[in-house]
């Protein structure tokens, strides 16, 4: 996602996104540069965040205080563009996975073996032991990487479905959904 640099105006950055925050009133919301334009015109830096503020209700961006008043940076609009320091997640660890309670299934998907076609290992969903893959790959290893690491329980083959679960869910093995996505934090790369 492309962010809005506030020294641009709208039209020079119509597929960037635009979030904003105002600590006082606790608002927030996340806006395309292209509709902003469309409303509100040309604008770029504290001019957008005040029209996007006023469009929203703040009686501080409707009727601003004077600049010379004392308490100006006080009474003021405080709307600002959330930047990516604040809104930055670190990747998730198999070490935080564990400590959240997460489970991790695997199961064997082979389609081939060599040259042949294959069906999938009749054994049931094996869950691994998240202790043990942090104690042999290390408190660091991205969830993301483990997919490169990881083979079926049964026939060694690097074709797998894997299944997180979350601590709050209560699925076992025997109720685990069939099809689940292939990619991202929650399964193996394809």
């Amino acid at each position: 996602m492309q962010r809005w640099v506030s020294g641009k105006k709208f039209s020079a950055q119509p597929a960037a996104t635009l979030e904003v925050r105002c600590e006082r009133c606790s608002r927030h919301g996340r806006y395309a540069c292209f509709r902003l334009y469309a409303e509100f015109g040309d604008l770029g830096g504290r001019d957008a965040l005040i029209a996007i503020a006023a469009k929203g209700g703040c009686h501080r961006a409707r009727q601003p205080p004077a600049p010379a008043d004392g308490d100006y940076l006080e009474k003021r609009c405080q709307i600002a563009p959330v930047s990516d320091a604040d809104s930055y997640m670190p990747p998730p660890t198999i070490y935080s996975r564990m400590h959240q309670g997460w489970r991790l299934f695997v199961k064997c998907d082979r389609q081939r073996q060599g040259l042949k076609s294959a069906k999938p290992c009749p054994v049931p969903p094996v869950e691994l032991d998240l202790p043990t893959l942090v104690a042999t790959l290390g408190h660091d290893y991205l969830v993301d990487d483990l997919w490169e690491r990881l083979v079926a329980p049964c026939c060694a083959t690097r074709s797998i479905k894997a299944y997180w679960y979350e601590p709050e869910a209560k699925n076992t093995p025997q109720n685990m959904p069939q099809n689940v996505p292939r990619s991202g934090a929650d399964g193996p790369k394809s």
